[in-house]
């Protein structure tokens, strides 16, 4: 998750602070801000990824390029398929509207990010979710949860490059 979002944005930099423009926009996780039991490697890659966008962001704002984040919460995936009933109830029964969001829901907040009309956000984590904040379905009441798999098969479709969207020009 961290290396080759490193390597794609390492091939796409140099060229887009030459044309003072682009914007790149890393698909991340809400697990990288908060953080599920038994998914260490995932939630620190994902936390590392934020981190990296982050700092990259401030790097190269002054270039006219944008760095970002989205970090989707649950998503209806080909994944979200293998969560067990149990997961999905629970998980549901957290969420205010209900649902879980739509692979379109996430594709229009990356869309927006990508656009003029968001020229203004730099290096920041837009957070997707129907939650109000990132629910992991983990530890509760004492009890252990099953953990849900995340939507890798999701990130690939919108990133096509390791989890990295990229914009070029106008």
């Amino acid at each position: 998750n961290l290396n080759a979002v490193f390597h794609c944005c390492k091939a796409v930099i140099r060229s887009m602070c030459a044309a003072r423009r682009g914007v790149i926009i890393n698909i991340g996780s809400g697990s990288g801000i908060s953080p599920r039991p038994g998914q260490v490697n995932y939630s620190s890659s994902k936390a590392g990824l934020i981190g990296l966008s982050r700092s990259l962001g401030r790097e190269v704002a002054g270039k006219g390029v944008r760095v970002l984040v989205v970090a989707p919460g649950f998503t209806e995936t080909e994944m979200s398929g293998m969560v067990s009933a149990k997961a999905m109830e629970y998980s549901l029964s957290m969420i205010p509207l209900g649902r879980w969001g739509g692979p379109e829901e996430l594709a229009s907040v990356v869309a927006y990010m990508a656009s003029d009309d968001a020229a203004c956000i730099v290096g920041q984590t837009i957070i997707v979710d129907h939650v109000g904040g990132h629910l992991g379905v983990g530890q509760y009441a004492g009890r252990q949860a099953e953990t849900l798999p995340i939507w890798k098969k999701n990130m690939q479709d919108l990133a096509g490059c390791a989890n990295v969207v990229v914009k070029l020009g106008g």
